[in-house]
């Protein structure tokens, strides 16, 4: 579980890295990211606190794309 909790925090910090070098006003490229690094957030919460099951996510992540369950 610690591999997989560094690979994400590290792609979660290159993605960040990628937003500010690139400091674009495209619209849809800052959702992506911003949706990508969520999406990161929210499997590294799920692998890592218990009480959070992949449903849990799966419908948070949903939401966040502004999608009907």
């Amino acid at each position: 579980m610690i591999a997989i909790n560094k690979l994400l925090v590290n792609t979660n910090k290159s993605l960040t890295k990628l937003r500010y070098e690139k400091e674009t006003e495209d619209a849809e490229f800052n959702n992506m990211l911003d949706i990508l690094q969520h999406h990161i957030f929210l499997v590294h919460t799920c692998i890592s606190k218990q009480e959070f099951q992949p449903a849990d996510v799966k419908l948070n992540l949903l939401e966040k794309l502004g999608k009907d369950t």
